[in-house]
């Protein structure tokens, strides 16, 4: 379970929603570019992502001059960034984006 704060506001995954779990970029794990995690929302509807991944991710660390490494953490996301990531899964989340984005979805 991991907790952050980031610009004043505390992301717990205890106190926290569960969206889905078992997201990934997709691709081999050790890859550069490849990332997991689990989705969740807090109590006032802000999105989070915690998980690990590669240097060419979202959850990279610097590692000196110029040098990337990968790394784990909680990544603060934009409801639109959360349905993109949602759509974007090699399984469907059809259910958990019906319950939680209902105010921006549209009919064809």
């Amino acid at each position: 379970m991991g907790k952050t704060i980031f610009e004043g506001r505390r992301y717990n995954t205890k106190s926290a929603t569960l969206v889905a779990e078992g997201l990934s970029s997709g691709g081999a794990q050790g890859d550069f570019k490849h990332w997991h995690g689990d989705l969740y929302k807090t109590p006032k509807g802000q999105f989070f992502l915690e998980g690990a991944g590669g240097a060419m991710t979202m959850f990279c660390r610097t590692a000196g001059p110029n040098t990337w490494s990968g790394g784990s953490g909680i990544k603060v996301l934009g409801k639109a960034e959360a349905l993109y990531i949602l759509e974007n899964q090699h399984r469907y989340y059809g259910d958990e984006i019906e319950a939680h984005f209902q105010d921006i979805l549209e009919d064809a």
